[in-house]
């Protein structure tokens, strides 16, 4: 068959396109935490579990299919604040402007901060914290527009103080709400624990976000779970299981980001 000009000038404008497609393809990067065995303070039973169905269904289709190269996954012993941090500037640093970045935290926290697996807390003194503004820099250096932020997260015993709903949403872990395809979802409100449950073998919150991730979110039966059909659905179902003890918060500026692709 003889190529016209014309067909090879076309033939080769349809590779660009091809190829920048695939270059411009939007991918995930995300960091899981799980902390159950802390070294200094008291330990939890179901976070590493919780920790455990996160980073499963960021591996499966639902979750995107996320590559085992961009997920970085620490429970317990590995999960130190030196290690954590390390790792989440790390994997956040590949991220594109089209590419997604999630942080997921199962453990203890407190005002201002979550607990790595070291922390030493000394009175009013917080040894190894993982605090809130640092992570907020994590997420400002990344260059990802779409950002996710995800906390189950216990206060107890002798780690004093949670943040305000308000306070949650002035500091918003630097996620500033009129930033692009931002959201953070907190396990509770300031004055509330986050409980576990040897029935589901996991965290309240967890429990019904992996629930509502698998589908029982989607209201509107479309196969795609977004934000706000997630947070809807793990705010009611946690709210009436823990009979109101327990209240997930959510800030915003985006309700359609979709979470789960459904087959």
């Amino acid at each position: 068959m003889k190529l016209t000009l014309k067909s090879i000038f076309t033939l080769l404008f349809i590779l660009v396109v091809i190829q920048s497609t695939v270059a411009q393809k939007a991918t995930t990067y995300a960091i899981v935490v799980g902390i159950a065995d802390y070294k200094y303070i008291g330990d939890l039973t179901f976070t590493v579990p919780d920790a455990k169905k996160v980073y499963a269904f960021l591996k499966s289709q639902a979750g995107g299919a996320v590559p085992t190269n961009h997920i970085r996954f620490l429970t317990n012993e590995t999960a130190t604040k030196a290690n954590i941090m390390k790792e989440m500037n790390y994997i956040f640093s590949f991220a594109r402007p089209q590419d997604r970045v999630i942080f997921y935290f199962s453990g203890h926290g407190a005002t201002g901060f979550f607990c790595a697996s070291d922390i030493r807390i000394n009175g009013n003194e917080a040894e190894n914290a993982l605090w809130h503004d640092e992570i907020k820099d994590a997420f400002k250096k990344c260059r990802a527009r779409t950002k996710l932020c995800i906390a189950d997260a216990c206060y107890a015993g002798s780690i004093k103080g949670v943040d305000t709903y308000k306070s949650v949403r002035q500091k918003g872990l630097g996620l500033e709400e009129k930033s692009a395809g931002i959201a953070v979802i907190m396990a509770s409100k300031y004055n509330q624990t986050s409980g576990e449950d040897a029935r589901l073998q996991q965290g309240f919150f967890s429990y019904f976000m992996i629930q509502g991730l698998s589908g029982k979110s989607d209201v509107n039966r479309d196969k795609i779970v977004t934000i706000k059909e997630l947070f809807s659905y793990v705010w009611k179902n946690v709210k009436t299981y823990s009979k109101g003890r327990q209240v997930p918060i959510m800030f915003s500026n985006t309700y359609t980001m979709p979470v789960a692709y459904l087959n």
